[in-house]
């Protein structure tokens, strides 16, 4: 069961990493990303039927304890990649406690109170400005609150039984004689099949496929096909030019927003006035004032839609 039983296979067994673009590179791959971008196994493999007696795969699989940093990155970005970061939220209180993306094997977590935030601060001598550290100090693991969390096994063997059939996987095991890994893979994905895994299970199976699919990439690129490789470049590109474009679109409500705010502003600064001088002119004045009112209010909605990025930002302000 530990990770010494492992064959380690040379480099000529694993081959040389290819030196493509390598377009699939990215900080944080996401969920939804992972899901539209990268191709499952027997669209992107040479010879997809043949894969259960792959001595490619029995390589890998045996190989698994080498890549494991790659695993639990993979592992942050099912559980808490959002669009530009990786937060990682304590499993206890739901609180942020990290932005992350470096990789690097299982890591232990601290989700820091307000109190150790500050304490820590002045201990270094920084200025404890406004911040929202406010945690509930307790610790954790990548893997807490996982069907994997004490799992002896290498993580990535739960990313190849979910990107290929799991008996390809299981198979490759009693093949490289990891019989206790073997075992200790079956009991975790009858685990994750549980309905308060369910979530997981599907993140993991997106993210299986960018991590599969990388080390092929890297380590075996003649296993991947033309076809495959074609595939995966045009996606990336669809997908890249459908973020840019959206990136394009916020910035321009972002100067909207700004000219927004100005102008509501002047309105609350009217509003006020109004208020003052309501004695003297009461019927105009409250005319004016609703009018006035609901034109910032439709602006303040507007702002607040979370749908309004979805469309083209206006030439002009307002």
């Amino acid at each position: 069961m530990t990770r010494k039983s492992a064959a380690k296979p040379t480099r000529a067994l694993l081959g040389r990493p290819a030196d493509p673009e390598k377009c699939w590179r990215r900080e944080i791959w996401t969920r939804e990303q992972a899901q539209r971008v990268w191709p499952t196994w027997s669209q992107f493999l040479i010879y997809p039927k043949k894969m259960r007696t792959s001595a490619n795969v029995h390589t890998f699989v045996g190989a698994m304890a080498q890549f494991n940093a790659a695993a639990y990155e993979c592992l942050r970005w099912a559980r808490w990649a959002e669009e530009d970061e990786v937060y990682v939220r304590c499993p206890d209180c739901n609180e942020r406690v990290w932005s992350h993306g470096a990789r690097r094997g299982k890591y232990r977590w601290r989700c820091v109170t307000k109190k150790m935030y500050e304490a820590h601060q002045k201990a270094k001598n920084y200025q404890v400005g406004a911040h929202s550290r406010n945690g509930c100090g307790g610790k954790f693991y990548d893997t807490k609150g996982t069907p994997f969390d004490t799992m002896q096994a290498p993580l990535g063997l739960v990313f190849f039984a979910l990107y290929f059939p799991a008996e390809y996987i299981d198979q490759s095991l009693r093949v490289n004689k990891l019989h206790a890994q073997a075992d200790e893979l079956s009991t975790v994905l009858t685990t994750l099949k549980e309905p308060q895994h369910a979530e997981l299970a599907v993140s993991l199976r997106h993210l299986a496929k960018v991590f599969c699919g990388t080390l092929f990439l890297e380590y075996q690129p003649i296993m991947v096909s033309e076809a495959g490789r074609i595939l995966l470049q045009t996606n990336i590109a669809a997908d890249d030019a459908a973020r840019a474009a959206r990136r394009a679109k916020i910035q321009g409500w972002k100067k909207v927003i700004s000219t927004e705010y100005e102008a509501i502003r002047a309105d609350v600064d009217r509003l006020e006035r109004m208020d003052k001088a309501q004695a003297q002119r009461p019927a105009a004045s409250a005319r004016e004032r609703t009018g006035r009112y609901r034109g910032l209010m439709g602006t303040m909605r507007r702002i607040a839609s979370a749908a309004w990025f979805d469309s083209d930002p206006p030439s002009r302000g307002r």
